[in-house]
Parts: structure tokens; sequence; C-alpha cells
């Protein structure tokens, strides 16, 4: 914990922010928002992006809220009240994912990073609708022509696709 205290001491302009171009993984609660935001900055790497929320949706499917801070409450409650109190924002971000990122690690004890990337690749495809009419029902419930038609729609999340084409 105290090396990622460490990194937010001199941190440049955010607009100025670049990925290091060896960037092979990078691993946040809800991945894709944290890279669009790198991209809004310039060119970035296109590391292999592991998600914490959709792998914790896989692995505590009965949790109440799958928000960052409430699945540490729930798997970590003494380390999360004693991050939670400092403040909100990055630093704090990054010491409950990392909290979340130990549990994850425990419950899966992938053998690489490769296949802890592999693993949220897989979660990352929904199993149930995730909104509209059919929303919560089982994808493979789902009536083919409301499929076909939901894939001929602009901007489809490209997890979703994979759901719907199965």
């Amino acid at each position: 914990m105290r090396i990622m205290r460490r990194m937010f001491s001199c941190e440049p302009p955010a607009r100025e922010f670049r990925l290091p171009e060896d960037t092979a993984f990078l691993i946040a609660h809800n991945v894709d928002f944290d890279y669009q935001v790198a991209l809004s900055c310039g060119p970035q790497p296109t590391p292999k992006r592991i998600c914490t929320l959709a792998l914790s949706r896989s692995l505590w499917p009965e949790a109440d809220s799958h928000g960052l801070a409430a699945l540490c409450y729930l798997l970590a409650r003494r380390e999360a009240m004693a991050v939670c109190p400092s403040a909100h924002g990055a630093e704090t971000d990054v010491l409950l994912c990392g909290i979340l990122l130990a549990k994850i690690l425990a419950r899966l004890t992938p053998a690489t990073w490769e296949e802890l990337w592999q693993t949220s690749e897989w979660s990352r495809i929904p199993t149930v609708m995730p909104f509209g009419k059919w929303k919560g029902v089982p994808m493979k419930e789902v009536p083919r022509d409301y499929k076909d038609w939901l894939l001929r729609q602009a901007d489809v999340d490209p997890y979703l696709v994979q759901a719907l084409r199965a």
C-alpha cells in the first residue's frame, strides 16, 4: 500500500497522462471507462484490460452491490474501513482496487496475469440481458428476433455482441 501511495506524490496534469509503452495489462474496476479516459489524453498503448467489476459480478453474483467500495466492505471490511474514511478520489480507488484484486486472486488463483485476463474476458460476456424489454432474462431465452434487432443497432457493446451471437 505504501508503494501505491507514493505514486500520487508528484503526478503531472491529467491531460498529459500517458501509460508506459510497455504496459501489458491495465487493471481497474470498469476498466474500459479508465482506458477511455486515458485515450482522451492522447494515443496510448493497447494493454490487455482486466476488469475487476466483471470478475466480481461473476465471482460474487449474490452481492447487493458490485460497486468498488461496497465489494471491499463485503469482502475485506477492516482494510476497506482503513482506506475509505481518508478521501474519495483516485488514490482511494487505487487502494480499494488493490484490496479487491487481492480477493479475486485468492479466489481464482490464476497461474499468470494472462490467465487472469482470459478469465476477465470471459466474465465480461453477459449471461443475462443487461437492459431493455428482456432485462434480467438469461441470454438463451431472449427471442432470436430481438437479438437480431439489437445486433443491427449502432454502438452495441462488443461483449454483448458475443453473447447475442452465441
